[in-house]
């Protein structure tokens, strides 16, 4: 018979943090709360369709020593949403659509006492957009090609967030662009109280490439808390550089102790 099985999980948790100075989303390693609401709903005829959706959402603040313009600070801010239905093409292997959309709603800025804004309300918008071929092991482990994967890119504010940090040409608010990508995740109950997470993206326009790969460990403590460490390296080439500059590898690190709730 088909199922459908959703899940929710909320969050709020007392976290400290590592950002690298060239953090694409902009932040300050310090103290700060977390909090996190996220959900899943997905169906599978267990003959030849799957359709798996997820959102995630994101807000972290924090009071930064030294911050003497804004009384609090915003290190983590984004909102997603996933989706990807697969067409069975035999054994492990489906036909697969997938779409990716996300964004951020609060303003950050690019360090302590700093006016320059990195992002803003709506800025910058994501959609990515592949078709390809999907290898999945039961529950615990896919790879997505996308020989055809479609980038789209939109800032709201580009008087006050430079769109070069996002790729996008100096007087335009748009990237829209064609190229492949590849995405894998992993997930796995390393013991009952220990949950394991992978999410690694690599697109490319065959120009420049983007790699962001997300590693998740949420440890159970009882039933209202838990621990939370997450790491997530990235490197863009996309981004527009100013003379003399090069690219580098970006980092963030969070650990967080804290509530946490699980609706079935």
């Amino acid at each position: 018979f088909p199922t459908r099985r959703s899940s929710d999980l909320g969050l709020a948790q007392f976290s400290q943090n590592y950002v690298s100075p060239n953090w694409y989303q902009g932040g300050n390693s310090n103290v700060a709360i977390l909090g996190i609401i996220s959900g899943q709903l997905n169906y599978d005829n267990k003959k030849s369709v799957q359709w798996e959706n997820s959102g995630e959402w994101h807000m972290g603040f924090n009071s930064v020593a030294g911050e003497s313009i804004r009384p609090l600070s915003t290190n983590d801010d984004v909102f997603k949403i996933n989706s990807k239905l697969g067409i069975k093409a035999g054994g492990n292997w489906f036909y697969s659509g997938t779409v990716d959309f996300s964004t951020q709603f609060f303003n950050s800025y690019n360090g302590i006492n700093s006016t320059t804004m990195v992002t803003s309300f709506l800025t910058p918008v994501r959609l990515n957009v592949g078709v390809g071929l999907d290898y999945k092991y039961k529950k615990i482990f896919s790879v997505m090609v996308s020989p055809v994967s479609y980038k789209y890119i939109y800032v709201e504010d580009s008087r006050n967030v430079d769109p070069h940090l996002f790729g996008i040409k100096t007087g335009e608010r748009v990237l829209s662009e064609i190229g492949s990508s590849f995405n894998s995740t992993f997930s796995y109950p390393v013991t009952k109280e220990i949950q394991l997470d992978s999410k690694l993206n690599f697109y490319t326009n065959y120009q420049s490439v983007e790699v962001d790969w997300e590693i998740v460990c949420n440890m159970i403590i009882n039933r209202f808390m838990s621990t939370r460490i997450s790491i997530n390296p990235r490197y863009d080439t996309s981004v527009i550089l100013a003379p003399g500059q090069s690219y580098s590898p970006q980092i963030k690190q969070l650990l967080s102790v804290g509530f946490s709730h699980r609706f079935h």
